[in-house]
């Protein structure tokens, strides 16, 4: 028999500006097994390419909470969940 799947820690991407960015990743194929994890772990993610010193890089972020103070109550949550060592609040 298989658990139930884990409760969702954080609100599935809604309007909001503010996102957690949970990691970055240099190749896209291993930045889209990530997400899988942590979409099975109960954290709804979204993968965004972004350009940092001209390289593209992939990264797994929650999206839409309406304020700084929302996404930063959630993230420490989601760091437990995951197992993560940092993650940062930012605008989209």
């Amino acid at each position: 028999r298989h658990a139930p799947p884990a409760a969702p820690v954080a609100p599935p991407p809604g309007e909001g500006d503010w996102v957690i960015n949970l990691a970055s990743y240099a190749n896209e194929s291993y930045a889209s097994r990530k997400a899988a994890e942590f979409v099975d772990e109960g954290v709804s993610v979204e993968q965004v390419a972004a350009t940092v010193k001209g390289k593209t890089i992939y990264r797994l972020r929650v999206a839409g909470f309406d304020s700084f103070r929302a996404a930063s109550a959630e993230a420490g949550n989601i760091r437990t969940r995951l197992g993560l060592q940092d993650t940062w609040v930012a605008r989209r």
